[in-house]
């Protein structure tokens, strides 16, 4: 396997907060021993889950260090867990995440398990260099395609995004948002200064301890759901715009993050890979107001026309590309006050709103028929830039919501 580095993947490395978790219901019995089975498979299909970070000084990347034992820790507890809004599952993830992994040592994913009737709940704690929502979502389908039926996950090629070449044509960034980004590098460039990682582990160790997050769970039966589909059907929108809409309300602000998947547009990109490969850009409404579903129906023009945008759609993704990889490792943490860079620390406040945590952002994986995985939820990553951030994942007909908010 060609050596994978991380170079979208970058922005993710050196940002504190960056884990989130996806939770589900596995239609078998709990079994220890058939959980650390299924492990070492799906470890087996894909390299990135026997990773540790790496690092080579000379060129100053990073990389996908694959070794040849699973680096994932499966713990399971002796707790019965009422369904996946159970407190002690969200309990279990804040805990997780309360401090920063050294990725140098551990692997990218831990596993948390309970007994659950007859059934078993499952909890996967990503980093989010493992790989994005989707892609964690589909190994957590994965998972439990093997434990409950024997069917072993396809070896899949790992082949990340390496370069402005595989975005998709017409997205590199270019005019005036290129010329403030060469003027950030070549500021950092004469500061000459370098963030280790073991320099960011240990602030982002405090960062997390000091700057929790809270969650609320929030769960959408059928029949509910149903009724959602069928209105927004006929108000010609779509269920993302109507929760677009409601956040535009209820969160009383003129702008909102949305993740977008990448995959159809990147030719590097190999069916059931780990990695990162969504984007994410800025619906911004002029004003609110009227019914939620006039709203959506802005939102719905307002996405299309982004969408369809291949220059606005990569805006992020671009930007990655051309920034100095020291300058946007050291951009959260200066930002944050955890190293000292008047270059890292104007990119990070004005490019990628490390000034506080002031944005709303919703990741939504869409929904999935599956009779293994009967249910699942979503815990989105808390980024410093963000002060509301909401989850949502459809499984089966039901939808779980979850938002995280900084305390």
């Amino acid at each position: 396997m060609t050596k994978q580095y991380i170079f979208t993947e970058r922005a993710h490395l050196m940002c504190p907060g960056m884990y989130y978790g996806i939770a589900g219901v596995l239609d078998a019995p709990c079994d220890k021993s058939r959980l650390k089975h299924t492990l070492d498979t799906v470890s087996y299909a894909h390299p990135f889950l026997r990773a540790v970070l790496g690092y080579e000084q000379d060129s100053d990347r990073y990389f996908y260090d694959i070794t040849q034992q699973g680096k994932t820790q499966l713990t399971v507890y002796d707790e019965t867990p009422t369904g996946l809004d159970d407190p002690v599952v969200i309990s279990c993830f804040e805990q997780a995440v309360k401090t920063d992994t050294d990725l140098t040592k551990e692997g990218m994913l831990r596993i948390f398990a309970w007994k659950m009737n007859d059934s078993t709940c499952v909890l996967f704690v990503f980093h989010h260099l493992l790989a994005d929502g989707r892609g964690a979502l589909g190994l957590v389908r994965e998972f439990a395609d093997m434990y409950v039926s024997g069917k072993k996950p396809a070896t899949v090629e790992e082949r990340l995004i390496q370069s402005a070449e595989d975005l998709p044509g017409g997205a590199l960034i270019s005019g005036l948002s290129r010329t403030l980004v060469n003027m950030y590098n070549k500021k950092w460039i004469r500061e000459g200064k370098h963030l280790s990682y073991e320099q960011y582990h240990a602030f982002a160790n405090e960062y997390q301890k000091q700057h929790a997050a809270s969650h609320k769970v929030t769960v959408t039966e059928k029949d509910k759901l149903s009724e959602l589909l069928e209105k927004s059907h006929e108000q010609g929108v779509t269920l993302n715009d109507y929760l677009l809409a409601q956040m535009f309300e209820k969160q009383h602000t003129f702008k909102i993050v949305i993740a977008s998947d990448l995959r159809s547009k990147l030719e590097c990109y190999r069916s059931g890979a780990l990695g990162n490969y969504s984007t994410a850009f800025t619906v911004k409404l002029k004003k609110r107001g009227g019914s939620v579903w006039k709203l959506a129906r802005s939102v719905h023009k307002e996405v299309r026309d982004l969408i369809a945008d291949v220059s606005s759609l990569c805006l992020v993704m671009s930007f990655y590309t051309i920034i100095e990889p020291g300058l946007l490792d050291a951009a959260a943490p200066a930002a944050l006050g955890g190293f000292d860079s008047r270059a890292a620390s104007s990119a990070g406040k004005s490019i990628l709103g490390y000034s506080g945590a002031k944005g709303c952002c919703i990741t939504n994986l869409g929904k999935l028929e599956s009779t293994t995985l009967t249910e699942a939820m979503f815990i989105p990553p808390a980024s410093p830039a963000m002060r509301y951030t909401q989850g949502v994942v459809t499984v089966n007909g039901k939808m779980y919501t979850c938002t995280a908010e900084r305390n």
